[in-house]
């Protein structure tokens, strides 16, 4: 399942409350209109949806592969252990990208020093911002 899937899956244009039929309300009615109006809603310093906005921003800027020619230049003074983890269902950085990061540390002869670890999670990336969902 590539990450558009897992996002589809778990956002989707899929209506709340299993109708079947949106109602045309400025309420949320769709899950990803949902999961945004309780981020919103959350109580003040546990998330910031300008914070989400910004750091969003943040990550569709950063790019090694642009700023150093390649991922192997970006990676190349790297000399110690390194875990690389991935989540199989994120849809923002998928296991394809942590698996370019792994060859390409790997061809610094990185080799012996660099693990990545895919775990199983519904949230992706999310769940950094709920550990109860993690544990469902």
């Amino acid at each position: 399942m590539d990450g558009s899937e897992c996002y589809g899956k778990k956002f989707g244009l899929n209506l709340l409350d299993g109708k079947e039929t949106p109602d045309y309300t400025l309420d949320a009615e769709f899950t990803i209109q949902k999961f945004l109006q309780d981020i919103e809603n959350s109580p003040k310093g546990v998330f910031d949806p300008n914070a989400f906005i910004y750091l969003t921003k943040a990550m569709d800027y950063f790019d090694l592969e642009r700023d150093y020619g390649s991922l192997s230049k970006a990676f190349s003074r790297v000399k110690g252990r390194t875990l690389l983890v991935s989540f199989d269902s994120d849809w923002r950085y998928p296991e394809e990208e942590i698996d370019k990061i792994r060859l390409a540390m790997e061809k610094n002869k990185n080799r012996w020093n660099t693990t990545a670890f895919t775990p199983h999670l519904d949230m992706g990336h999310f769940c950094m911002t709920s550990i109860a969902a993690c544990m469902n």
